[in-house]
């Protein structure tokens, strides 16, 4: 069975920085030796961008729970678990819920995106409040809220601020403002990075898109 997986707390992996983080391909390596090792029917591989965003494959077919709490036990970080169908029809969900960007804000560019709860019972996410850089949509389901990011734009409006995006934080920042207001452990992505991983799981994934997509506009 195929899952999508985001990591917690795993961003930009394979650019140089000072920690010298390993890449995707070497986490993956890593933690394929330790399935193999505990006897773990898991594969996993890279999915999209360097932003902890992985393919698993199962030999058996597992719950969302069991996937997550293996992942947990044998890597040491939190992931975001979906079974595969469930993150298309997602995906095809949001292209339709986020296509209304809410009342702007001056001196910022809005990018949406969502916040994603790790655990695997987790109901629907309540909203974030008092942020400057992002603020919640009114798309949600189980575990998803729509959020849209707030950066920064410079004085003539033509670029981000890099220095105050910086402060602002990305994605990240996004998702432990949500630890920080609800608890519990929180990951967050662009919809950019959604349809990337989408695109990435073949022909016959892209169909079941664009299919969604047309059944929501038949709909309206």
């Amino acid at each position: 069975m195929n899952y999508v997986v985001f990591g917690v707390n795993i961003g930009n992996l394979g650019r140089s920085d000072p920690e010298g983080r390993p890449t995707s391909a070497e986490l993956c390596r890593r933690w394929n030796e330790a399935f193999r090792r505990d006897g773990i029917p898991f594969t996993v591989r890279p999915a999209y961008r360097a932003t902890g965003n992985f393919f698993l494959n199962s030999d058996e077919e597992r719950s969302v729970g069991r996937v997550a709490e293996t992942l947990r036990i044998t890597t040491k970080r939190s992931f975001a678990v979906f079974p595969e169908a469930e993150f298309l029809s997602l995906v095809s969900d949001l292209e339709v819920g986020l296509s209304q960007r809410p009342e702007s804000r001056a001196g910022r560019r809005m990018t949406p995106g969502v916040v994603m709860d790790t655990q695997p019972g987790g109901a629907v996410p309540p909203v974030l409040s008092g942020l400057s850089h992002a603020v919640s949509d009114s798309f949600a389901r189980l575990r998803v809220r729509g959020v849209w990011k707030l950066d920064r734009l410079r004085a003539d409006g033509k670029a981000l601020d890099s220095a105050i995006s910086a402060r602002d934080g990305g994605w990240g920042a996004i998702a432990r403002a949500m630890q920080r207001q609800h608890g519990g452990a929180w990951t967050a992505r662009a919809l950019s990075t959604l349809r990337g991983v989408a695109s990435r799981m073949g022909p016959r994934a892209g169909a079941r898109r664009r299919s969604g997509r047309a059944a929501s506009g038949a709909g309206a």
